[in-house]
């Protein structure tokens, strides 16, 4: 098994207790963030994309200021922990590196990851 396939198993099988525990959170980090974005005029936009997004942890705050949101995850499980119904959310189970290559990058207002351990350069 190969190392992308070894995390994708791993988050798969920790997506419910990753929410819960993240439920469990009382930090405003969602709201601060979405709050910066608004003041740096990135919000609001046309097309943002969440990448690695997980269970759409930002989207209630920012969900409301695009036309469409991509929550971009290569988890199904965690995908499945998204609860944001809007009709301007769509869920793709898909790596970011297959993602990103099948994208045109000048499509997307704003490209957004939080926490992500894959990115290592800016590029």
């Amino acid at each position: 098994m190969d190392y992308l396939e070894e995390q994708r198993q791993f988050w798969d099988e920790f997506a419910d207790e990753y929410y819960e525990i993240q439920q469990e959170s009382f930090t405003t980090i969602v709201e601060d963030v979405a709050q910066y974005l608004l003041e740096t005029n990135c919000l609001p936009c046309q097309l943002f994309v969440d990448i690695a997004g997980g269970y759409g942890k930002y989207l209630p705050a920012i969900a409301p200021y695009v036309n469409q949101y991509l929550l971009v995850d290569f988890s199904a499980n965690m995908l499945k922990q998204a609860t944001h119904t809007n009709d301007n959310v769509q869920y793709i189970q898909c790596d970011q590196q297959t993602f990103c290559a099948n994208s045109n990058p000048d499509q997307y207002d704003l490209v957004f990851s939080a926490m992500n351990p894959a990115l290592n350069t800016l590029q």
